[in-house]
């Protein structure tokens, strides 16, 4: 890849090109030799022809000034070397190379050299345009070679430079108001069209001078001058003698700065990735603690049930051997008949044992009510059922009441 790159770069470096106005001009330094002493109203076809060096070096004074290409309006969404409203720059340098890589406005566009040739390029195309708007309105047609009274510039005769600057300003109506005998209407700064027909008249455009023969035009640069130009003076090839530095570097910084912004974009997007990744780890390895905490600490039923038993463990304990063997014992004897639980007679044990059930511990109200036939005087009340209530009787009190 490294290697088809700098092949690449080495053919544009081999590579030249003929170089048009809307290219390569940015400082609009060439001051023209055209006269616009032709007749009123038309081109002077003869001697070739001029570029818009001078018109476009008088507008920027007048526009932007030392500002240049980087001017902001503070009043308006002017911008740039030639002020362009943001729809006036869509419309003209939509057709321009590298347009799409300066916004209006944005950073690029007030600081980037390839957009500052886009500028220049977009003023070549808004010149030519309004040239032909007008050429064909029959309000600028009948003010050329005229005198008009400007409110600041006093009197001046009209020409086709001084129509174009107006129409900069105020657009297809600039030559209403000095054709009906007045300024025409002023912008938000006070300036009238009649103003700027003074302030940058008698200057050379396209189609309306007459530069030295032989020349490509006193003060116009290989560098600023059209295609035309050049082939009509017999130069078939221009351009730096370093195509690479002049041309390319800005393009290839550009580019650099994409790549370095696209790159930082993804590690960054990756980096979110990896910390989602550790944060739903440790996410889940919480969860996975806190359920086996949960599974082994969580109190259950049936330890609330064991803990009504009672308050000491160890007596409990202690009190439930005793007392297994106390019953034991006393189950085996009655069983044998042997020692002091016994009756004389089976019988007579247990009707012994009958009888003081009746009288000490039945309830008629047990088993629905089934014990009122066995016993038809209940016990009393602190008594019922404590002959098989064993932790009442041999152990100790429920510590809670369930």
């Amino acid at each position: 890849m490294i290697a088809r790159l700098i092949l690449i770069l080495a053919l544009m470096v081999g590579i030249q090109t003929f170089i048009p106005t809307s290219a390569l001009a940015q400082t609009g330094t060439g001051t023209g030799t055209g006269t616009g002493t032709g007749p009123a109203g038309g081109p002077t076809p003869p001697g070739g022809s001029c570029d818009w060096s001078a018109y476009k070096n008088s507008i920027w004074q007048t526009e932007s000034g030392s500002a240049s290409y980087g001017a902001l309006a503070p009043n308006s969404s002017a911008a740039g070397k030639y002020q362009f409203l943001v729809a006036t720059w869509n419309s003209v340098a939509s057709s321009c190379p590298n347009y799409a890589m300066c916004p209006h406005r944005s950073q690029a566009f007030l600081t980037n050299p390839i957009c500052w040739q886009v500028q220049e390029c977009a003023m070549d195309a808004l010149s030519a345009s309004n040239y032909q708007l007008a050429q064909n309105s029959s309000a600028c047609q009948s003010i050329v070679g005229k005198v008009i009274n400007s409110p600041r510039y006093g009197s001046c005769t009209v020409t086709w430079s001084g129509i174009l600057a107006a129409y900069h300003l105020r657009g297809p109506i600039a030559c209403n108001g000095p054709a009906s005998g007045n300024a025409g209407p002023p912008d938000a700064n006070g300036t009238t069209p009649a103003d700027y027909m003074c302030r940058h008249g008698g200057l050379p455009i396209p189609n309306n001078c007459t530069p030295p023969p032989g020349t490509v035009g006193t003060g116009i640069g290989v560098v600023n001058a059209t295609l035309p130009q050049l082939i009509a003076q017999g130069i078939t090839q221009v351009g730096p003698i370093n195509p690479l530095a002049e041309w390319w570097i800005a393009g290839l910084e550009f580019m650099a700065e994409q790549f370095t912004a696209n790159m930082m974009a993804q590690v960054q997007a990756f980096g979110m990735m990896l910390d989602a990744k550790h944060q739903l780890e440790t996410q889940r390895l919480l969860q996975e603690r806190m359920a086996q905490a949960h599974k082994d600490y969580q109190p259950s039923e049936q330890m609330c049930t064991f803990g009504t038993f009672a308050i000491d463990l160890a007596s409990t304990q202690r009190q439930a051997e005793v007392t297994k063997i106390a019953v034991a014992n006393e189950i085996l004897q009655r069983e044998v008949g042997a020692g002091d639980s016994k009756g004389q007679t089976a019988l007579a044990d247990v009707l012994s044992r009958f009888s003081h059930f009746r009288r000490n511990f039945c309830n008629p109200e047990d088993n629905g009510g089934g014990l009122r036939l066995v016993c038809p005087t209940a016990a009393p009340k602190a008594q019922q059922n404590l002959d098989i209530n064993y932790t009442q009787v041999l152990d100790q009190p429920l510590s809670l009441q369930m």
